[in-house]
């Protein structure tokens, strides 16, 4: 469904004030059956920075509401997986580090002194694990 010339301007400034809020669920739901026309995507694609939203823009083609917000969603969904493997890999490193120094400080290897000038960690704060 596409909105007709009067509805336009004012549901396109709903539309962006519901994105400045982030109320993603209400606008999916209020505007799953309109479609945006392409100059709309381009700015939506751009506040959102949405690639798929942008690519919509550029391609000069009018997109489902729905599904533009559904992808969107589902990047930032997407980007919060990496970021989280990414701080898992991180933390096992670093608890790795801690158990490889206090391994080689009970064996003899190297002294607590010596163990302690390895930088961002600390073997005390972790003697537990």
């Amino acid at each position: 469904m596409r909105l007709p010339v009067g509805e336009k301007r004012g549901a396109e400034e709903k539309i962006f004030r519901e994105i400045f809020k982030k109320n993603f669920e209400q606008l999916s739901e209020k505007y799953k059956d309109i479609y945006i026309p392409a100059e709309l995507a381009g700015v939506i694609g751009a506040i959102t920075e949405s690639e798929f939203i942008l690519e919509c823009g550029e391609k000069g083609e009018s997109w489902n509401m729905c599904k533009a917000l559904e992808e969107y969603l589902e990047t930032g969904r997407e980007q919060g997986r990496e970021q989280g493997k990414m701080e898992g890999m991180q933390e096992g490193f670093r608890k790795g580090q801690e158990k490889t120094l206090r391994i080689l400080v009970e064996k003899g290897f190297l002294t607590a002194e010596q163990a302690a000038l390895v930088p961002d960690i600390s073997l005390e704060e972790h003697s537990e694990e």
